[in-house]
């Protein structure tokens, strides 16, 4: 009877740890697909601002007249203010088309940070930004385009910060906003969702004019936020929701003060009005990655009740002996999966140097193409070989040889992101694919690759050399033509001499 207790104790607890399992893995999942569908909206408004910047703001004639305002000193002059009229009226209709999808502000920034002109509230303007927007610190330093959420002293936004150049001189520096509304509006649209904005009160206090402020209110529920008035909502869904959850008691949410701490996302469950519901929190960073607000994402969810559905009637229904029968059959399912997912990786990992097997590249890459294809992301990849590699292994031995597959495998591994999906093709012949790579930064890899392993100095053969293509995807490519082209490439490499990088 001791024992017979004993394992039904075990058996019960066992099915409630995997209920609770079962719950968190899928809090998990909802967390990294509001996460991803976020990023995915934010790379979709940086890609809009790069039109911008490139049809209206990158021209000679509106980069002249931010080069003219930089050169005079008294901002109060009728010079300066001729010069913010000229803009003005040069950019005034394409600043009020673009409001239409989305587009919030539009600010222009002398060399020594102080604002010439704002879009959003053009009568402010001539208070310095430097320290208060750090993307404008990293534009100015690095003299390269940044992107990031920030607090300024008129609007928070989703940022897209641009150095405007003038005969190879930093001239000044634009950044192109889009409000919070521009990625609540696609997520609410598609999903039945209501998203609340809420940022830290701090930086707000601490950012912000403070006639700006008084277009935020605090949080009712999370004391340490305020939240946006113009926040809107964008489905019949989102405000029915959100009035559903109008008078919920702010104490549930104590749970998440820890979380906020942490500045992670995060789900979880509450019920609200006998309702279950799913409460993602998305982190929004700025440009340092620290976290200034967060997407708190509702969304109505009969999952919960399933699960625990589920788990009530295990627990009434389970005998003794269904429960040893169910936990053995539990424990041979596992193994299985186990056993085939270790058949899976066999089959798709190269013995030798331990990265990924021709088949296994041959899959990962028709996936990614039809990604790219499908989204317009870029796409490049790179395919080298090991040069004058048989007399390796005619001299030195097929173990040297291997040596040196490997070692090179090594070397090229070390200087990859965890994104790039790196392959051996065959033979001394190897494949990386990297994506969200446009073909310039995958030369510039490329080129990295080559010098690494020219300088590196082998055991036995001392030094090696390695001959790279380079190719990036084409919207309308297949993937025989693909690797055609990157084949044709390598070959000319080698033709050229080897030791050097081939592109189109």
């Amino acid at each position: 009877m001791g024992l017979f207790s004993f394992l039904i104790i075990i058996v019960l607890f066992f099915i409630y740890k995997n209920y609770k399992k079962q719950e968190k893995l899928y809090l998990q999942t909802m967390t990294k697909n509001f996460e991803a569908l976020y990023k995915n909206n934010a790379y979709l408004l940086k890609e809009r601002s790069n039109i911008i910047y490139d049809s209206f703001i990158n021209k000679e004639k509106i980069i002249k007249i931010v080069v003219k305002a930089s050169k005079i000193k008294d901002i109060k002059s009728k010079e300066f203010k001729k010069l913010r009229e000229e803009l003005y009226k040069k950019l005034y209709n394409e600043y009020n088309y673009m409001k239409n999808y989305g587009l919030q502000e539009l600010h222009f920034h002398l060399p020594d940070y102080t604002s010439f002109i704002r879009f959003y509230r053009p009568e402010k303007y001539g208070d310095s930004l430097k320290g208060v927007r750090k993307s404008l610190e990293l534009v100015h330093e690095f003299k390269k385009p940044v992107s990031c959420f920030e607090i300024g002293r008129v609007v928070h936004g989703f940022r897209n910060v641009y150095p405007l150049f003038y005969n190879g001189e930093l001239v000044g520096m634009v950044d192109v906003a889009y409000h919070a509304n521009s990625i609540i509006s696609g997520i609410e649209r598609a999903l039945p969702v209501y998203i609340e904005f809420i940022i830290d009160s701090n930086l707000i206090k601490k950012k912000l004019f403070e006639d700006e402020q008084k277009l935020y209110t605090k949080s009712h529920i999370f004391e340490d936020f305020f939240i946006d008035k113009d926040v809107k909502t964008f489905s019949k869904e989102a405000q029915i929701i959100k009035e559903e959850i109008q008078n919920i008691d702010k104490n549930k949410f104590k749970i998440v003060e820890k979380n906020f701490k942490n500045g992670k996302n995060f789900s979880i469950n509450l019920k609200i009005k006998d309702k279950d519901y799913l409460i993602s929190f998305i982190c929004v960073k700025d440009c340092e990655g620290k976290t200034e607000a967060y997407f708190v994402i509702y969304k109505p969810d009969k999952i919960f009740g399933y699960l625990r559905y589920n788990f009530i009637i295990v627990l009434l229904t389970t005998t003794f002996l269904l429960t040893l029968v169910f936990s053995i059959l539990y424990v041979y399912f596992w193994k299985q999966i186990e056993y085939r997912e270790k058949l899976k990786k066999i089959s798709e990992t190269d013995t030798l140097t331990g990265i990924a097997n021709r088949r296994a590249f041959i899959e990962k890459i028709k996936y990614e193409a039809k990604i790219s294809q499908r989204f317009g992301y870029p796409l490049s990849v790179i395919l080298f070989d090991i040069d004058n590699f048989k007399k390796v292994n005619d001299i030195y031995g097929h173990d040297t040889g291997d040596y040196v597959l490997k070692e090179v495998v090594k070397i090229i591994s070390g200087q990859l992101r965890r994104t790039d999906f790196f392959a051996r093709w065959g033979g001394e012949e190897f494949m990386i694919i990297l994506k969200n790579t446009d073909l310039k930064d995958a030369i510039k890899l490329a080129e990295r690759l080559r010098k690494v392993i020219e300088n590196y100095k082998f055991e036995k053969v001392s030094y090696i050399t390695i001959s790279l293509g380079v190719a990036k995807l084409k919207s309308d490519e297949d993937i025989d033509s693909f690797f055609k082209r990157l084949d044709e490439l390598l070959y000319k490499a080698k033709r050229k001499g080897k030791n050097r990088v081939e592109f189109e």
